[in-house]
């Protein structure tokens, strides 16, 4: 398949979502930090079809190729996550802790552990237990759309290649509109599950499929009022939102159209935001924000049995 090109200001825009998700875990005061998952869901959405589309321009998508390459990016880092969290807990977990946990590995085993903590754990309250793959929900919810997405997007091409972002609009409408519903009358089924999460990573598919469309006519100073709006939209909700904020929600739509807004931004002649974006030390930490997702959970559960010890 071939190779989109490398944008560095989408590495700065994962540290930002994943320094937010640290901080927010880490009790550093950041009490919207949560929403890093949301940007983290915009970018994935973006890339994934970002890649799509071109191969199936060019020709040279295989949907084998695609879920290879997913699974051998995605899955080897886990899995060693999940054997090493595994014999950890075996020593560091009580026996009920223990089975529950049990029961979330099998649940992420088979990319499901969104439907586990659905059914047994509300993301804002713990209640003393240790739920140390508790972060795997939202892995699952990137799997899920990873499996359903491209064979989506396939046929739309083969059907009718131009209306193909219409239909993506009207399929964000449609979750939004589900997320908005269930938040209010089921919030743990709005918080976990793809049904109401997947508009936010097909705003990131909305972007991918019109960007060239936007990006001509946005020009000087649009341009660099959009990077600023995008700044305020995506940060904003860092820090006004608490565990208290009904989510997700159409508040959610805040950090997703924020990032959105910086995607489309910056893809061109990078403005000031995208430069900041771009910097060393953003990309460094964004380039293993993967890794740092997959293990701070984890650690952070496990460290809190050795401070009640």
């Amino acid at each position: 398949m071939k190779k989109i090109r490398y944008r560095p200001e989408i590495d700065g825009l994962r540290a930002i979502a994943i320094l937010t998700v640290l901080a927010f875990h880490f009790d550093l005061g950041i009490e919207g930090g949560f929403v890093g998952v949301d940007i983290f869901f915009v970018i994935s959405g973006y890339l994934i079809t970002t890649q799509i589309h071109e191969n199936l321009i060019a020709g040279s998508f295989s949907l084998i190729d695609f879920y290879q390459r997913r699974l051998k990016r995605l899955l080897p880092a886990a899995v060693v996550m999940m054997i090493i969290t595994t014999a950890a807990g075996h020593f560091l977990l009580v026996p009920s802790d223990y089975r529950e946990f049990g029961q979330s590995l099998l649940a992420q085993a088979f990319f499901s552990a969104n439907f586990y903590f659905f059914r047994e754990s509300d993301y804002f309250v713990h209640g003393g237990v240790s739920r140390p793959l508790l972060h795997c929900w939202s892995l699952a919810v990137e799997e899920q759309f990873y499996f359903l997405f491209p064979a989506l997007l396939v046929g739309l091409f083969k059907l009718k290649r131009a209306s193909a972002w219409l239909v993506l609009i009207f399929l964000t409408g449609l979750s939004m509109l589900a997320s908005i519903h269930y938040t209010d009358h089921s919030p743990m089924g709005a918080f976990y599950l793809l049904p109401t999460r997947g508009w936010e990573l097909l705003i990131g598919g909305v972007v991918a499929l019109s960007e060239r469309r936007v990006v001509g006519a946005i020009t000087g100073p649009l341009k660099s009022g959009l990077a600023f709006a995008g700044v305020a939209l995506t940060l904003g909700p860092v820090v006004l939102f608490t565990s208290h904020t009904p989510f997700p929600g159409y508040v959610a739509g805040l950090p997703c159209i924020g990032t959105a807004a910086l995607i489309v931004s910056t893809s061109v002649r990078s403005s000031y935001i995208g430069k900041i974006l771009s910097c060393s030390p953003l990309v460094s930490i964004g380039m293993i924000s993967y890794s740092l997702y997959l293990w701070h959970w984890p650690i952070i559960e496990f460290s809190k049995i050795f401070e009640l010890s």
